[in-house]
């Protein structure tokens, strides 16, 4: 029992964060529902922090796809005269490039998250798995952005709009990121022990890109690799 007028050292104060053994699932979905504010916050620090002092904004969704599409269009259509499965290069490269940004930028954001909030982590409680959630939503956002471009090149190249297209797009869109998400609850945890992760992952990631369908269609992969090729999760 303390005195009155005893005094606490806060060095002997400590805070213990036990499992529930009980648990049926590994991730507490209320838990994170109840850090909902918290997640907000983390998405509005990310993006205020990448386009911080910058001119442009939001507008550099916008203006990298848009150069990327051009150089490939310019390389690979013009130049290499790839097909693109009787839909316009641009748009076809464009939905292809997209989604991979999409993916490649999540993946990183939400494997970097953990180091990137260290100070944060050490400091107070809060579900972890905030932090690639965090990551993933705000590439998420810079993706929205990069998706307005579809509209005046669907009107340019006079592509009819449907429904069922649509649902299916938002489908593989809302995959795409629950994949990329995954690699920051995989790899996340070991690049904060070995940071050689998060330097191998540009590289694998552009190798990667070149392995998927991105600049080009299925149709001119002959038939003996399609089936390695299928096994490629983007693909």
């Amino acid at each position: 029992m303390l005195r009155a007028n005893a005094t606490i050292n806060p060095e002997n104060i400590h805070s213990v964060i036990e499992s529930r053994q009980n648990r049926t699932s590994w991730i507490d979905t209320g838990e994170v529902w109840r850090y909902r504010e918290l997640l907000y916050f983390l998405v509005w620090r990310d993006l205020k922090v990448r386009y911080k002092q910058t001119l442009l904004g939001l507008g550099w969704a916008i203006l990298q796809p848009l150069a990327t599409i051009a150089i490939f269009t310019i390389t690979f259509s013009k130049w290499a005269k790839v097909p693109s499965d009787g839909y316009p290069y641009p748009l076809f490269a464009f939905l292809g490039i997209l989604a991979w940004n999409f993916f490649a930028a999540s993946a990183r954001n939400s494997v970097n998250s953990i180091t990137t909030s260290a100070s944060l982590i050490s400091k107070v409680y809060f579900p972890r798995i905030l932090c690639p959630c965090a990551a993933v939503v705000a590439t998420f956002a810079d993706f929205l952005v990069a998706l307005m471009l579809i509209v005046p090149m669907a009107i340019r190249y006079d592509i009819a709009w449907s429904f069922s297209g649509m649902l299916v797009f938002a489908g593989l869109t809302a995959g795409v990121g629950l994949f990329a998400l995954g690699f920051g609850l995989w790899l996340g945890p070991i690049n904060a022990r070995f940071r050689d992760v998060a330097q191998l992952m540009p590289f694998a990631f552009q190798i990667w890109m070149y392995a998927t369908p991105v600049i080009y269609p299925m149709a001119i992969v002959p038939d003996e690799y399609r089936r390695f090729l299928v096994m490629n999760p983007m693909v």
